[in-house]
């Protein structure tokens, strides 16, 4: 019996331990995203900005404050909510 609780000990651990990295490897990833992508414009009628991605493709984002770090040619960040097709723009820096 004490084998068998080991053994259940041993996986609870394992599994914590594999959870960990796979978040840190998201959250590395997620910060070599951040102020990769520019503002090209700001479109009034939507009220979106037209935005380049690193790979040389454009798209719309919206944002929720209005930061004086939002100008044409500013590199932001981009988080893309669940349920949602148009991204945000994310103007608060990551430590």
């Amino acid at each position: 019996m004490q084998e068998i609780e080991a053994l259940k000990q041993a996986t609870l651990l394992n599994r914590a331990a594999f959870f960990n990295k796979i978040s840190d490897t998201q959250k590395q990833s997620d910060r070599a995203q951040e102020q990769q992508v520019q503002i090209i414009s700001y479109d009034t009628g939507t009220r979106t900005y037209k935005v380049k991605h690193p790979n040389g493709s454009q798209g719309f984002a919206k944002a929720i404050s209005n930061s004086s770090n939002l100008c044409k040619g500013a590199y932001v960040s981009l988080v893309q909510p669940k349920g949602t097709t148009t991204a945000t723009i994310d103007t608060v820096p990551k430590g």
